[in-house]
């Protein structure tokens, strides 16, 4: 995370759990497409701490749109995967959930990976990282892609939407 370029540097998960960072480093890799601003943004110190929710949740929801959508659509990569990424935005962002921010953080870095703006520079962090986290890297990576790949085989993309379809459900 600390190798893009940010106001301050990232040291815990909670850092990232309103969006702001992980927006700034969207635009980061690529400013043409994520150039406009998130639909909440607040300047104050103490947004991570608030318990109003619904910031996050708008915040953490344009963004899983907007990385989706341009991995999907800039990079023609995981074109299956991205259309479900990360289901459940809504209890993740009222509730706090590391495991919801290291999922959008993950789809930021592979933004970052696919996109022909960034791609060569990630690459040169990969090697800094050592030939070992760098090939974990590429294998997860790859995994990814392989079961994008298998779930296209499967028509499992035909069944899938960007949107779910919740009709009946109140």
């Amino acid at each position: 995370m600390n190798t893009f370029d940010l106001p301050s540097r990232v040291n815990t998960w909670n850092q990232l759990e309103d969006g702001q960072v992980l927006w700034q480093i969207l635009n980061d890799i690529d400013n043409e497409y994520f150039d406009e601003s998130l639909p909440i943004f607040e300047e104050s110190n103490d947004r991570r701490q608030s318990n109003n929710w619904i910031p996050r949740w708008q915040n953490l929801k344009h963004i899983e749109r907007a990385v989706s959508t341009y991995i999907r659509e800039e990079c023609g990569q995981l074109p299956v995967l991205t259309k479900r990424m990360i289901p459940d935005l809504k209890t993740g962002a009222r509730e706090g959930s590391t495991m919801l921010t290291a999922k959008l953080t993950m789809a930021v870095l592979l933004a970052a990976c696919f996109s022909p703006k960034s791609n060569q520079r990630m690459l040169q962090v990969m090697a800094q990282l050592g030939t070992k986290t760098a090939e974990t890297i590429a294998a997860a990576i790859q995994d990814m892609q392989a079961l994008d790949t298998r779930m296209s085989d499967l028509g499992v993309d035909s069944e899938l939407t960007v949107e779910p379809n919740l009709s009946g459900f109140r």
